[in-house]
């Protein structure tokens, strides 16, 4: 498992994957950050609760922009309405829609699952689902 979060510090970047250790000393501003790893992170590696600031509430999610993903929905979405209001072809607006829709869903069952914790927005790629 790798966990990538910010310094409370400093708010650099860090990933951390050493889970041998209690505490990650941040290589910037030298602050120790106490991680409250868990045995089921060590043992079985699942993410019961955040390691920087022990919430209980972590949610899975796909590792996608999300600005690309709007982007993608207003382009379809201006090339339907010009389909169907300039050159009136409704059924080509439909292809274009439902063509935006396969590309979200091919995204979205590919592209590889992190977890995010919801306070500290702390990152956990490479884990097992519990």
């Amino acid at each position: 498992m790798i966990i990538s979060f910010r310094c409370p510090q400093c708010r650099t970047e860090l990933s951390f994957d050493n889970f041998s250790r209690d505490n990650a000393p941040c290589p910037n501003c030298r602050h120790r950050i106490e991680l409250r790893i868990t045995d089921a992170m060590r043992q079985r590696n699942v993410v019961d609760r955040c390691v920087i600031c022990e919430s209980p509430d972590v949610r899975i999610k796909r590792y996608f922009n999300l600005w690309f993903g709007v982007i993608l929905f207003v382009l379809a979405a201006a090339f339907a309405w010009w389909l169907i209001a300039d050159q009136e072809r409704p059924w080509q607006a439909v292809v274009v829609l439902v063509v935006a829709g396969l590309v979200d869903f091919v995204l979205y069952r590919f592209l590889p699952a992190i977890m995010v914790c919801v306070r500290c927005h702390a990152q956990y790629r490479r884990f097992t689902k519990a």
